[in-house]
């Protein structure tokens, strides 16, 4: 993702507004970036906690290595921890003990009005 973001930099133009506010020209539209908050108007960076292609010509821009912008999730000790607990595999349905209860639960999707 990152790598993509980066190649879609290239064809971007940036404007300093101040020294953390940024407007990106891409294809025309204009997007801000905040760097001190690790936003940009198109979402993305706050979304994937990741830099943007915005924040990334933003980043090369100011000659800012694009890590300091990259959620600690996304490092190699956040990615071990993930696999520190164990997960057992679930025994087979054949041998599962359901009430009756249970079984005679009718369960519906929630009620919800589609907003457009």
């Amino acid at each position: 993702m990152l790598m993509d973001n980066l190649e879609l930099s290239h064809k971007m133009k940036v404007t300093p507004s101040t020294s953390y506010l940024y407007s990106v020209l891409d294809k025309g539209k204009q997007r801000m970036v905040f760097l001190k908050d690790r936003t940009c108007s198109c979402r993305r960076f706050q979304l994937d906690e990741l830099a943007c292609a915005h924040a990334w010509a933003v980043l090369k821009y100011k000659y800012i290595n694009h890590i300091e912008y990259c959620s600690v999730y996304y490092t190699r000790k956040y990615l071990l921890k993930t696999y520190e607990i164990p997960i057992y595999p679930v025994p087979d349905e054949s041998t599962w003990e359901i009430p009756v209860e249970v079984l005679n639960e009718k369960v519906l999707p929630p009620d919800v009005t589609k907003t457009i």
